[in-house]
């Protein structure tokens, strides 16, 4: 998608006027000099399926730009769009038809539903996702029956980039970085706009520019994800618990809660999302589903993190009582957990999982296979859960063992009554070997990574298996599955999250 040669580079105000422009950037001078709004030099660009697996991109070498409302009108009057415009999937034979593109992103809806078709179809497995409950805010957008420019332009982004690398064509990956770089404009536009700023397309908008710097990492550094996920975390809780109930707000929201829970995992740090007016206003209009339950047990875990860090600053006196604490809440959550698993076995039709001999070359002779995709996703994250916990427990519980041993040692530093007995705690049982856990995570990764998951499969695999890295990295049990799953997180890397390799 490349500009036509011979054809005019001037603005597409002095375009439409047949004026010569001075190519002054970014604004021209006849423009200034005429009190007409410079519409710049970006060309547009129309996306036409010609069949059902390949889309060809075209640029309109003469397509206009009307002035809009608030200009001056030109000496001719504009024809419209929609009588120029083709039927969705015709190929066009022959030169490219001149098409009239408005101001307003509206007549692009026929090229933007083309464009964001040929996405879904490519990186999102409708049939293998499972319940209808469980479907990714994206498939929401062609729905819509307006879209604002911030919310088309980085959802454009989004598409080219992916579409660019399926089909290898770099051209469209370089366009996608230019829909990114406008995408930041309309963005810091319509947060700057009282009538926007707090808009559902906003905040939808805001969560594509961080989700395309998860797939392309355009800085090759993770700071350009953080920032959008930070801008995201501060605009949600603006908004308020209230304004995420339904619709597009309510869908976006649960992938922005499940990103916003797992990234405060690795600082420790405790977010507003396990407030209880957030862990239940947004459902008022729905009931939660599973996934939600599980988060609102991963909710907590960055609380208990945070105390177990706070041992190291007690007196000698406080560390036993303060560990017992953190040892009551850890088994709170696993009988919670335990519970979860045993309502989402009861409700469902057949097996949750089952073995299947493994068809890839592996360190595991057994993969598991599942119902469906959401509840791969789901069990993976709930075992990944369990080695953080059970793997926690077992530490507590040999750090408990030393503060009892010292205490009776000492003659009592700990505490002034009678001793404490270890005795006293419930049993870990199966619970010493959350190794296990991290296996069954690791042979579910199979099935999310075939070619009928598309690319949203393997993009589900990535947090599981991240947390198992940062958990068990000093395990020495663990030693083969790590160098595994590093190789995993490589090819993953290559497929298409980008940011994987600099994390």
């Amino acid at each position: 998608m490349v500009g036509v040669a011979g054809k005019s580079k001037g603005c597409n105000t002095c375009r439409q006027r047949r004026i010569k422009c001075g190519l002054e950037r970014p604004h021209c001078a006849q423009c200034l000099k005429s009190n007409f709004r410079c519409a710049g030099y970006q060309r547009e660009r129309i996306f036409v399926v010609n069949d059902s697996t390949s889309m060809k991109c075209r640029q309109v070498p003469s397509a206009k730009r009307t002035v809009s409302s608030g200009d001056r009108n030109p000496k001719k009057p504009a024809r419209t769009a929609r009588d120029k415009r083709p039927s969705a999937g015709r190929m066009i034979r022959g030169p490219p038809p001149k098409i009239i593109i408005q101001a307003s992103p509206s007549p692009h809806a026929s090229y933007r539903l083309q464009l964001l078709s040929e996405f879904l179809k490519s990186y999102i497995p409708v049939e293998q996702l499972g319940p209808l409950e469980d479907r990714p805010w994206f498939l929401l957008v062609p729905t819509l029956p307006s879209i604002t420019r911030a919310l088309e332009v980085t959802t454009m982004a989004v598409c080219t980039a992916k579409l660019g690398r399926l089909n290898k064509n770099q051209a469209m990956i370089s366009d996608s970085l230019q829909f990114y770089t406008q995408g930041l404009s309309e963005v810091q536009k319509a947060l700057w706009d009282p009538a926007l700023m707090y808009s559902d397309e906003t905040l939808a908008a805001s969560m594509a520019l961080a989700m395309y710097e998860l797939t392309e990492c355009p800085a090759a550094s993770k700071v350009g994800y953080i920032s959008h996920h930070k801008g995201c975390v501060r605009l949600v809780q603006l908004r308020g618990p209230e304004a995420h109930t339904s619709g597009l707000a309510h869908q976006v929201f649960l992938t922005f809660r499940i990103q916003a829970i797992l990234d405060a995992l690795e600082p420790h740090h405790s977010t507003y999302l396990s407030d209880e007016a957030w862990m239940d206003r947004p459902w008022r209009e729905r009931p939660k589903r599973p996934m939600d339950v599980l988060f609102d047990h991963l909710a907590q875990v960055p609380a208990i993190f945070n105390q177990v860090q706070a041992l190291r600053s007690l007196q000698p006196h406080e560390v036993l009582a303060a560990t017992l604490q953190i040892i009551t809440k850890c088994w709170e959550m696993d009988d919670g957990l335990r519970l979860f698993y045993d309502n989402l076995e009861s409700s469902s039709l057949g097996p949750l999982y089952w073995p299947e001999f493994s068809k890839l070359e592996s360190i595991f002779p057994v993969a598991f296979h599942f119902s469906d995709l959401n509840t791969a996703n789901m069990l993976m994250l709930y075992w990944t859960t369990l080695t953080m916990l059970w793997s926690g427990l077992s530490k507590l519980y040999g750090l408990l063992s030393s503060l009892v041993q010292i205490e009776m040692d000492s003659g009592g530093i700990y505490d002034s009554g009678p001793s404490y007995h270890v005795s006293r705690l419930r049993p870990l049982d199966h619970r010493v070997r959350y190794i296990s856990m991290a296996r069954n995570a690791c042979q579910s990764v199979e099935y999310c990574v075939q070619d009928q998951m598309l690319g949203f499969g393997p993009s589900t695999v990535v947090a599981p298996l991240t947390i198992l890295t940062e958990t068990l990295r000093d395990d020495r049990n663990f030693a083969d599955e790590m160098l595994w799953i590093k190789e995993t997180l490589k090819t993953i890397d290559t497929q298409g999250i980008k940011i994987l390799s600099h994390l």
